[in-house]
């Protein structure tokens, strides 16, 4: 069972996101916890986690500060993908999967899964926007077919 925690700023993203989760089996909800805490790291340690997940969407000071925060402890974290927020920044505060605010309960619950055994998730549309796209052959033909 994965130990969940939710961090978002609005209340009703927090608590829509439990919401979502309470009927995921492979799911617990550790905690919720808005990323303004004095001490964010320590309060999300007194849930003891399994797992971040963070809600991207919120206004007020960068969201690079919570994240640098969070980076300390060291725990997979997925991050839902707002207008303006770039992957790239994410993914240098430690962000292990990013997925569009609009995900599916069943596609973060996988990722969550995914993160926690040491992978990197992301849907193809996000990562079209990390990875550089090629229009020519990665190896130029030697000889010419016939």
């Amino acid at each position: 069972m994965l130990r969940l925690l939710i961090i978002a700023a609005d209340p009703l993203a927090r608590a829509g996101l439990a919401a979502m989760f309470a009927n995921e089996p492979d799911c617990l909800i550790a905690g919720q916890i808005t990323p303004d805490d004095e001490d964010l790291a320590a309060t999300a340690m007194l849930f003891r986690p399994d797992a971040l997940l963070v809600d991207t969407g919120w206004e007020g000071p960068s969201i690079q500060v919570y994240l640098d925060e969070l980076k300390s402890l060291e725990l997979p974290t997925v991050a839902l993908l707002a207008d303006g927020v770039e992957i790239s920044d994410l993914l240098s505060l430690g962000v292990t999967g990013v997925l569009p605010r609009s995900s599916a309960p069943a596609i973060i619950t996988a990722a969550l899964k995914a993160v926690e055994l040491g992978l990197f998730v992301t849907v193809p549309a996000e990562l079209e926007r990390i990875l550089p796209r090629s229009e020519s052959a990665p190896y130029p033909l030697f000889e010419g077919l016939t």
